[in-house]
């Protein structure tokens, strides 16, 4: 019996702002426009809408090949970030088709992926890495030294988990 080859699709979901032009925004405040959270958002909500997507863009062949492959393995609604795992053959329909969400409810959404890897662990790897650098950017921005004794905090405690 052969194996089944998966591939692992580390996303991110971008919320653009839409009230007033990206270049009035300090730097802070688009990263945190950018970052928000979707507490709205599961698992299974994502899965449904890539399914979706897929099968509209990619027709009867896409969704049958990518079919029971496809599962989001983790999904954050506080950071809107994700991974997906499907099978190696057809990993390429499924950054396709993230690539190409625009909206999720009534929400504008940019889907960026960000890493495609053969092991879970590499992906989660450049999550906890790709959030550390954002935490580190956000953190120049702040002048306030109580904001930055926050951010140490919190910074502290995501050190212990690991």
């Amino acid at each position: 019996m052969v194996r089944l080859k998966a591939r692992y699709i580390l996303f991110d979901i971008l919320y653009p702002p839409t009230t007033k032009p990206l270049e009035r925004y300090s730097e802070r405040d688009t990263l945190l426009a950018l970052h928000s959270t979707s507490p709205g958002l599961s698992s299974r909500t994502i899965a449904d809408i890539v399914r979706k997507q897929i099968q509209i863009y990619f027709g009867d062949h896409g969704a049958g090949v990518v079919g029971l492959s496809l599962m989001v393995k983790y999904f954050s609604p506080k950071t809107s970030t994700g991974i997906i795992r499907c099978s190696r053959d057809h990993y390429q329909l499924v950054c396709a088709a993230l690539t190409m969400i625009n909206s999720i409810g009534s929400k504008d959404v940019i889907v960026r992926v960000v890493r495609v890897s053969g092991t879970i662990k590499k992906c989660e790897q450049a999550a906890v890495e790709r959030n550390r650098d954002l935490m580190r950017l956000m953190e120049k921005q702040y002048d306030d030294e109580e904001e930055k004794e926050i951010m140490n905090i919190e910074e502290d405690e995501e050190d212990r988990d690991d």
